[in-house]
């Protein structure tokens, strides 16, 4: 059993406000890096899946990527649609398939910055 989650919608909420988020996508995004710490993000993306790949004496090694913790999208994606309501489940859908078009290529460059941090530190 997963321990409780320590992100709330409110937590979303007072991110859209703070960035001045002015669609669903733009929040999904500020909201993942803001509530996931760097470690979380490290090799993962919002479905799993995607290769994450490291060079290292033995060549280039690949990985599956892992989805990102669950719970966590979950309460963001919750929080998105109460901020930025959807019509039906099919826009929620188109929707959501957006946000995570906008959070998968910045989860990308985040894995630079957690790299480097392990490196230098």
């Amino acid at each position: 059993m997963n321990p409780p989650s320590s992100v709330h919608s409110d937590d979303t909420k007072k991110i859209n406000e703070r960035r001045e988020c002015r669609d669903a996508p733009i929040l999904s995004k500020w909201a993942v890096f803001e509530l996931f710490a760097l470690q979380e993000l490290a090799g993962r993306n919002c479905l799993g899946g995607g290769h994450d790949s490291t060079l290292g004496w033995a060549g280039t090694h690949f990985e599956m990527k892992k989805p990102l913790d669950e719970l966590k999208i979950d309460i963001i994606k919750t929080a998105v649609f109460n901020i930025y309501p959807q019509q039906n489940a099919a826009l929620r859908k188109a929707t959501w398939m957006k946000c995570i078009k906008k959070i998968n290529p910045n989860v990308r460059y985040s894995e630079t910055v957690v790299e480097d941090s392990l490196i230098t530190h």
